[in-house]
């Protein structure tokens, strides 16, 4: 009887062939799960789109909507010696106005500064607060003019009030931050600069021009 050994290759071929078909199936699989994880992070991506498309963050904006003035006009006095008698705070009074679909936050660092011919002088800390969505804030602040500031400048002064009127500037800032579905984020400054025309001596407000901005 006549053997033919074949069943040794018949053997190999067939491993190869299993292995082969396991390394297939193993690709496959690898390959749809990246294609999954890659849907994934489109979905998630285009979700984020949307978000910030609905959710978009907007400017929040100050506006400085009146002032008024109390205190005593002031007296300067050139000789012998120069001298000044100041008593004048200034009340401001801001809206801050937010148009997101989430609150605003202000915290510390919010200020309302005073200058008179490019010199401080006066100061007033803006206290921390928030917004409501599509909403208003109003907030009060009240800063007194420091008459040692002014020395200075106190030959301006002198003819300022020899002719009636003094112009001061305001600058007021709110920072502050919009977050919006915990994950959105966006910090900004919102600024407030004015010009103020103050009569001497009824200390009534004749004229106020008033710039708004962001800085990011």
């Amino acid at each position: 009887m006549i053997i033919i050994p074949v069943c040794k290759e018949y053997n190999s071929f067939a491993q190869r062939k299993s292995f082969r078909g396991h390394l297939d199936q193993a690709q496959s699989t690898f390959f749809k799960v990246q294609l999954t994880s890659i849907a994934g992070h489109k979905t998630l991506a285009n979700a984020a789109a949307v978000a910030l498309q609905v959710f978009k963050i907007k400017d929040p904006t100050t506006t400085i909507v009146s002032t008024t003035v109390e205190g005593i006009s002031p007296e300067v006095q050139a000789v012998p010696q120069p001298k000044l008698e100041l008593n004048i705070t200034l009340n401001l009074h801001i809206v801050v106005h937010n148009p997101n679909q989430a609150s605003f936050t202000h915290g510390t660092g919010g200020a309302a500064l005073v200058y008179y011919q490019g010199t401080q002088v006066g100061v007033a800390v803006i206290p921390p607060g928030t917004i409501p969505a599509n909403g208003n804030g109003t907030i009060y602040s009240e800063v007194t003019l420091e008459a040692e500031l002014f020395m200075s400048k106190i030959g301006e002064l002198l003819k300022d009030v020899l002719a009636g009127e003094i112009e001061i500037d305001t600058k007021s800032t709110v920072p502050g931050r919009v977050k919006i579905l915990g994950i959105f984020q966006k910090h900004v400054v919102s600024v407030s600069d004015c010009q103020i025309l103050i009569g001497i001596p009824d200390l009534k407000v004749r004229q106020q021009v008033c710039n708004y901005g962001i800085k990011f």
